[in-house]
């Protein structure tokens, strides 16, 4: 096979193409490039919103929803003293064996009772 002599014109138009298809090729990856600019700017704004919205929404129509404890100023707190009232069964061995007295035995007398016995 005998290779074809290309003239002048010839060569000439082949580097003409070749040229453009390497711009062809950069402006397609410039345009490329921009697409993927353009969508990830357009998820972060999204994501923005998405996440801030709920927030803006909540601080609005929450009012006075907080996450700090309420404060207690020192005259408010009320100190009682229920230790006496509790109706806990009293355990032996805490005791060292004394048993406590009956309760229902010193309820049960009346008035009319301490009044006989004098």
């Amino acid at each position: 096979m005998a290779k074809q002599k290309l003239t002048a014109k010839q060569k000439q138009a082949r580097v003409d193409a070749a040229i453009r298809r390497q711009e062809a090729q950069k402006a397609q990856r410039a345009a490329k490039e921009r697409t993927k600019r353009i969508f990830v700017i357009a998820v972060c704004v999204i994501l923005v919103v998405a996440l801030g919205l709920p927030t803006v929404a909540l601080s609005v129509m929450g009012g006075n929803v907080s996450v700090e404890a309420p404060v207690v100023e020192e005259n408010e707190i009320e100190v009682t003293d229920d230790t006496a009232e509790t109706d806990l069964p009293i355990d032996a061995e805490a005791t060292n064996g004394v048993e406590a007295p009956d309760q229902t035995e010193a309820s049960s007398e009346t008035p009319a009772d301490n009044s006989e016995a004098k």
